[in-house]
């Protein structure tokens, strides 16, 4: 479960009054369920009943994160992400979906989001990951490096946030999914648990039960073969993490 009692996610209620909430349902029970639950919350929330209106929504409200549901009138769901995306718009996504295969939840990070949860839900689940995700948004690392880091022939940038190889466009990584690519280059060769990826890059407690950052992880690896990267991988370190390693490249 997500820690609620939170020192920086309470700064982060000091310092920017509420957090704005945009919720984009078409279905008026549960938009009107969420607003209601997390209006209790002291969060101001927004609905947006349909993909055009939330794009709209997106730039008058200006919210602090987006709940937005996968089948949507208009334009569906993934759609207004890769809107938001290629509109260099980087506001937090949590997706709402009936679907629970993992093809779909891997569509939906390769899209730019966040986060998801399977209908059914808990709301109070729902708050826990919109505090994690705002957690991570204002999280910095005390001694964050800012020169780019090498791991063979990538080339990790944290101020321009570009991934790149020899005579080679950039690969485009989601902003987690470099956040954690960084984190994991940054100690190469190191076996680093799961616990701390959770806890320091995507902003859940060490016992949170999510399958985010496998999903994340596969993701990066697919993208690293498309371009060609074969010489460096993340290994999958069993019961503790995950380890970023080189190895000599291969002809393909």
């Amino acid at each position: 479960m997500v820690r609620q009692n939170n020192s920086d996610f309470s700064n982060y209620m000091t310092n920017n009054s509420i957090v704005k909430l945009l919720i984009v349902e078409d279905d008026p029970g549960i938009a009107a369920m969420l607003s209601a639950f997390f209006t209790s919350y002291n969060v101001e929330t927004l609905v947006a009943p349909d993909g055009r209106q939330a794009l709209e929504s997106i730039v008058s409200f200006g919210p602090d994160i987006v709940i937005l549901d996968i089948v949507l009138p208009h334009m569906d769901g993934l759609s207004v992400l890769s809107k938001l995306r290629a509109d260099s718009i980087q506001t937090p996504v949590i997706l709402l979906t009936d679907k629970k295969s993992v093809d779909d939840k891997l569509t939906g990070f390769e899209h730019g989001a966040d986060d998801y949860l399977t209908k059914p839900f808990s709301p109070k689940e729902l708050w826990m990951r919109i505090q994690a995700i705002l957690r991570r948004s204002i999280y910095k690392e005390p001694q964050r490096k800012h020169r780019a880091v090498a791991v063979g022939k990538l080339s990790i940038n944290p101020l321009t946030r570009e991934v790149t190889t020899q005579n080679a466009p950039p690969i485009a990584l989601t902003k987690t999914e470099f956040d954690l690519l960084l984190f994991l280059a940054e100690r190469k060769g190191q076996a680093v648990p799961h616990a701390e990826i959770l806890e320091t890059v995507m902003g859940y407690s060490p016992s949170s039960q999510t399958k985010a950052l496998v999903i994340h992880i596969a993701n990066i690896r697919k993208k690293l073969q498309a371009q060609g990267v074969h010489e460096i991988q993340i290994q999958t370190v069993p019961g503790i993490g995950y380890k970023v390693q080189t190895q000599p490249a291969t002809k393909q």
